[in-house]
């Protein structure tokens, strides 16, 4: 559990590294992590039409259920690239987005087309400390809070109570609990993975290709479930044994294996983006559910030397290419957010309800959702601050 100042740091700081990483590599993707997506596959017209199609739905279920709000300063928490900043500025005087990772931020103000209506800010504290009190209106955040440990998450949310004006409305997404009925016996949680390859060089920022083959050595058969698949994926981490990147690549096992059965499989992996020695680690994962390493499994890690792109060689062709929207007319419907294999965490709701209330707010509306992902139900909340405001304060509630 994390309970200190400097252990919340050590926290956010490995957080930074990870999200950093994949704002590197592929931010879109990130952020949204729908199947075909990645690698730069996002078209950013579309991607940003997510956005606003989500907060169109937001205002709509506001309204439908009368849930007032005054329309003058909005956050949206963990911005991103500004996906939801943007949809926000549409319908607020001024909007902040806050987020972890400076390249985030640096393309969510390359994006921006609202100018000193809309600010991004880089956060790496275990506060919103750069904030004042009363500050916003209206704070809002979506498949956030779930990928922080749950003492950060609800420091966090005491800081939304702490911000908001007298009357403020804030909506946040967070997992109430782990739902593994559908997980493998705990016996099954043994593999063993082989890669003939021992000595890996590759350039940095471009796609690789790993033979690997992943034995069962449980005596409990692997389902091939397409609902929750048992999937090859890698971690990437750095010389110094620290995790920059939690999910990598992905390959199915294609079929039942049996207990003493092996697979061949091919693994596409994104190399780093800056050169030096990494460690590459292999694990089988079933989607959803867990890694088999968090149950007691052996993984395997490989050294692999990243080499520097020469300075006339063009990235792959796959990387993300972040930079200002032009006309983004019509989009295609958005698509469905889905878990991207980041850390999880959850809170239940009593807990959550406990500490809103604890923090000057009260939940005015909730609403269940699987947003977090397979195997992690949970709630969008709706919460007012209800502390008197101030005597030289008049708050006006519009819908």
């Amino acid at each position: 559990m994390t309970n200190t100042a400097k252990d919340q740091g050590e926290v956010l700081e490995r957080l930074q590294n990870v999200w950093e990483t994949h704002a590197k590599d592929d931010p879109l993707w990130a952020i949204i992590s729908t199947p075909g997506k990645m690698g730069g596959k996002w078209d950013l017209n579309e991607f940003l039409q997510t956005g606003r199609h989500e907060i169109d739905q937001l205002l709509e279920t506001l309204s439908s259920n009368d849930i007032e709000f005054e329309r003058s300063s909005a956050l949206d928490f963990g911005c991103g690239v500004g996906r939801l900043t943007q949809a926000l500025a549409r319908s607020f005087e001024s909007v902040c987005g806050v987020d972890i990772s400076p390249t985030m931020i640096e393309n969510a103000r390359n994006l921006n087309q609202y100018q000193e209506k809309c600010t991004y800010h880089l956060n790496a504290r275990p506060d919103l400390r750069l904030f004042e009190d009363d500050r916003f209106s209206f704070v809002y955040s979506n498949i956030v809070l779930q990928h922080m440990e749950p003492e950060v998450a609800k420091n966090y949310l005491a800081e939304f109570g702490r911000i908001l004006k007298p009357g403020g409305l804030v909506i946040f997404q967070l997992p109430s609990q782990f739902k593994n009925e559908k997980g493998l016996p705990a016996a099954a949680y043994s593999t063993s993975i082989h890669c003939p390859e021992q000595k890996l060089s590759w350039l940095s920022s471009s796609r690789a290709t790993l033979a690997v083959s992943v034995q069962n050595t449980s005596p409990v058969l692997w389902p091939c479930e397409p609902g929750q698949p048992i999937m090859l994926g890698n971690h990437w981490l750095d010389e110094a044994g620290q995790m920059i990147r939690q999910d990598d690549g992905r390959a199915v096992l294609p079929q039942v294996v049996r207990p003493g059965e092996t697979v061949g499989l091919t693994l596409d992996v994104k190399t780093p983006p800056a050169a030096g020695r990494y460690t590459i680690e292999l694990d089988l994962v079933q989607e959803g559910i867990a890694w088999f390493k968090n149950k007691g499994a052996q993984t395997l890690r490989l050294p692999v030397e990243i080499l520097p792109r020469a300075a006339e060689e063009p990235m792959a062709p796959s990387d993300a290419d972040i930079r200002p929207p032009g006309n983004l007319g019509d989009a295609p419907p958005a698509v469905e957010e889905a878990f991207e294999g980041f850390s999880m965490h959850y809170i239940p709701r009593r807990e959550v309800v406990a500490l809103l209330h604890q923090h000057g707010m009260q939940l005015e509306f909730i609403v269940p959702t699987d947003v977090g992902g397979p195997g992690y139900p949970g709630y969008f909340y709706f919460a007012r601050a209800v502390k008197a405001p101030r005597a030289d304060e008049h708050s006006s509630l519009s819908s």
